[in-house]
């Protein structure tokens, strides 16, 4: 179903941009997304939403500046939260007011080439209702490259076609979009959702670049925090190796109970001192607390997800009036 935007006709694409501490990419993105759509389809009717995130950098007045630009096939809006509420929460956020027959997200950092939304509108014009741009290389540095390798590992054991290096920049139906805008939940891991979606696919790639402007806001307990999300909400993987432990665990306990009793009654003892007895009680006291752990992981989120806490706030929405 084509939505119809505030100036009355429809819109075919919106490019959604969550935005967090990027005051020095916000118009450069702006610009490289207007001369992507100048030079791939000069009739195309864009919609462009900055969802600023809470930022406490300039990075509202850019996007302030942006809307500027608009004119009678382009409508630049921003979009802001009320404080910061995560990259996955101001992406739900701008998929949820967009207009677009297709909605394209893009990072704001540009390390993503605006430029290449041109062949994933092609590929959406082509019948493709989710369009992917998978990162072949990336010029992140060793550690992030590490940990994102490791976290798409994980993610592609119950996501098969998962692309190995991850994704961020993507477009999808406006049926996509609405059928991902209406799942629940908090705590979301958003690359797995889309392809949960089904709907024909088509995966491109490209070489992601180094950040040239800025440091990254992606922090490692942020990375860490997003990381257990994605195991847990991906696969019963960890509750179902606790209690495989668990069962090893009391095994292990049973035989070594037979052990001592049987050297008990044969006169032999198995080892002296109290050695044996303090690793046995720290190794079981410290595999119990953390399974204790593991389960409340699970108890924690679920808490989460009930207590009725916002995915996101909107504080103000702004665009030109036409």
């Amino acid at each position: 179903m084509t939505n119809a935007s505030r100036w009355g006709e429809s819109v075919e694409i919106s490019v959604v941009s969550p935005i967090f501490n990027n005051a020095g990419t916000i118009a450069s993105l702006v610009r490289r997304v207007l001369a992507a759509r100048q030079t791939g389809f000069p009739d195309l009717r864009l919609e462009i939403i900055l969802v600023d995130d809470g930022s406490t950098d300039d990075s509202l007045a850019e996007a302030r500046k942006a809307i500027g630009l608009s004119d009678a096939l382009v409508s630049i809006k921003v979009l802001r939260l009320s404080r910061n509420f995560g990259q996955v929460s101001a992406i739900v956020a701008g998929l949820s007011i967009s207009a677009g027959e297709a909605v394209l997200v893009i990072s704001a950092d540009l390390q993503d080439p605006p430029e290449l939304m041109t062949r994933m509108i092609r590929a959406w014009r082509d019948g493709a209702e989710v369009v992917i741009a998978a990162r072949e290389a990336r010029n992140d540095g060793g550690l992030n490259s590490l940990f994102s390798r490791v976290s798409y590992a994980v993610a592609r054991r119950p996501y098969r076609q998962m692309p190995r290096g991850g994704f961020d920049y993507f477009l999808l139906s406006r049926r996509a979009t609405d059928q991902f805008v209406a799942k629940p939940g908090r705590r979301r891991f958003l690359q797995g959702e889309i392809f949960e979606l089904g709907f024909q696919r088509h995966i491109l790639t490209y070489a992601r670049e180094k950040r040239a402007i800025g440091k990254s806001q992606w922090k490692f307990w942020k990375r860490f925090e997003y990381f257990v999300d994605l195991v847990l909400a991906s696969t019963s993987i960890p509750i179902r190796t606790a209690t495989f432990i668990g069962f090893i665990a009391v095994l292990g306990s049973l035989a070594y109970g037979l052990v001592v009793t049987g050297a008990r009654f044969l006169g032999v003892i198995p080892a002296d001192g109290r050695a044996p007895l303090i690793l046995i009680t720290l190794f079981f006291g410290g595999l119990t607390v953390f399974l204790l752990g593991l389960v409340g992981e699970y108890v924690w989120r679920i808490y989460d997800e009930v207590s009725g806490k916002r995915q996101y706030l909107v504080e103000s929405l702004e665009e030109k009036q036409h």
